[in-house]
């Protein structure tokens, strides 16, 4: 995995006015490339914090680890940046019996809670 160390700052036009976003792209190589839009800021309670995920085209099952890997990191940053707990939990499968759940903490690193 090759991570392009990108993230901007934005504004994007919303239902409800001016919503600032940050978007996090990770080349994972051979084209592949994702690119993550979250918040610019705590989310109120109860709304994710990652609003929208693109891929360059269909990712194969051998870029699942990188990208768990990866997204880890995205949001360890954002839950120090933020001072807060965040958690989030990965579909592994078309069903929902195979998914992880990941919890973050400010400055520590990520924890699997539960598969």
């Amino acid at each position: 995995m090759r991570s392009i160390p990108y993230c901007a700052r934005f504004i994007r036009l919303s239902r409800t006015g001016i919503l600032p976003m940050k978007t996090f792209v990770c080349n994972f190589g051979y084209g592949l490339v994702c690119k993550v839009e979250a918040t610019d800021s705590v989310p109120p309670k109860g709304q994710p914090h990652i609003r929208k995920v693109e891929w360059s085209r269909k990712p194969k099952l051998k870029s699942l680890r990188p990208y768990v890997a990866w997204m880890n990191s995205v949001n360890q940053q954002l839950a120090s940046e933020w001072n807060v707990k965040l958690m989030h939990i990965f579909q592994l499968s078309r069903d929902w019996k195979d998914h992880e759940v990941w919890v973050y903490e400010p400055n520590k690193p990520p924890k699997l809670c539960q598969t």
